[in-house]
């Protein structure tokens, strides 16, 4: 693995999310700590040697309300739910998001190193995902450590002993932060709460984590996404170009399973047609008309909720392949006015 000196930045990461891998989550809330390597490599204490949470870092946390539902579990761990998220207008995990993550990292001497508690098996591939969606992605040359694997490795090689109250070894992050300074996590389970236990675990090994990074250490390159999207979980915004209408017709797709969102808009109004298409029949291609474009806008502006037609819908796809430009993107999920 890359060496350790060439990561001046360590962004410390917490997801929290809808539910375990299995239930194939979305992130609900992300926090970010960036802390510079000087600071780890020069660790703040107060006048009784305790450390301290460095001085100068930024910080970055954000919430979003996922269009999965939450599991009973995750909801009561967390705090969260689509109804809290709701109603506090929090939009999902967008391109605001991955804009302003984009502009916090720039802010960081790179190269970057993600560092999260379990992160290789569920906050790495999760981000992922999630970044999949939308076609983004982290900087180039982002390293990637997970605290968890690497503190074991550690403790098995030095021969230290982690363990809870009740004797079993543990290494979850608040067992850690017990451990080291005898005293409980503050605000766990939430994203930023978890990010300052991870900050301060990493802080009391700091000099092994920094030594043992080229062991331990992967390329954000080298993480899979957690789950690769369903029809049901993506999102394509296209243009049309204009030819029959006298104006571009920007259609965004929202595909459930069988089934098509899409939202057209003609002029300054805006309508919802919901679209169900039959994958097999994609070979018809029919003429695309103005007066079909008409007929299905004046349903819809009607607030008669129509079909698309079949025919109307290929066509958008199969007659100007070369013209559209295809992004996958995520958005709220349309509602029919």
């Amino acid at each position: 693995m890359a060496e350790s000196s060439r990561c001046e930045t360590f962004v410390f990461l917490d997801l929290e999310a809808t539910g375990l891998p299995n239930a194939n989550p979305e992130i609900a809330e992300i926090s970010l700590f960036a802390i510079h390597r000087f600071s780890l490599e020069h660790p703040e204490r107060d006048e009784s040697g305790t450390l301290q949470l460095p001085r100068v870092l930024d910080k970055l946390t954000l919430c979003m309300c996922p269009e999965r539902d939450f599991t009973p579990k995750a909801s009561e761990i967390t705090g969260l739910s689509n109804q809290n998220l709701t109603n506090n207008h929090k939009p999902g995990f967008d391109r605001t998001v991955i804009k302003t993550l984009q502009e916090f990292l720039k802010r960081q001497e790179s190269p970057i190193c993600l560092v999260a508690h379990n992160g290789f098996d569920y906050d790495f591939p999760l981000l992922r995902t999630e970044l999949q969606r939308l076609g983004a992605d982290m900087p180039e040359g982002t390293i990637c450590l997970d605290t968890l694997p690497t503190l074991r490795g550690l403790d098995k090689a030095h021969h230290h002993s982690t363990r809870a109250s009740h004797g079993k070894k543990s290494y979850s992050l608040s067992n850690l932060y017990r451990r080291y300074f005898n005293d409980e996590p503050k605000a766990a389970h939430s994203a930023e709460g978890d990010v300052y236990t991870l900050v301060m675990v990493f802080l009391h090994r700091a000099p092994e984590l920094l030594q043992c990074f080229d062991a331990e250490a992967q390329s954000w390159d080298e993480i899979e996404p957690m789950y690769t999207p369903t029809p049901g979980d993506s999102v394509v915004e296209a243009t049309m170009p204009e030819m029959h209408y006298p104006h571009p017709l920007p259609l965004r797709f929202y595909s459930q399973g069988c089934g098509l969102d899409a939202k057209v808009r003609r002029g300054p109004e805006l309508f919802w047609i919901l679209s169900r298409v039959d994958s097999s029949e994609r070979e018809r291609k029919e003429e695309l008309s103005k007066s079909e474009l008409e007929e299905t806008s004046e349903v819809t502006e009607a607030n008669k909720n129509p079909y698309m037609t079949k025919n109307l819908f290929y066509n958008i796809f199969n007659r100007w392949p070369s013209n559209l430009c295809l992004k996958t993107y995520r958005e709220g999920k349309p509602t029919t006015s």
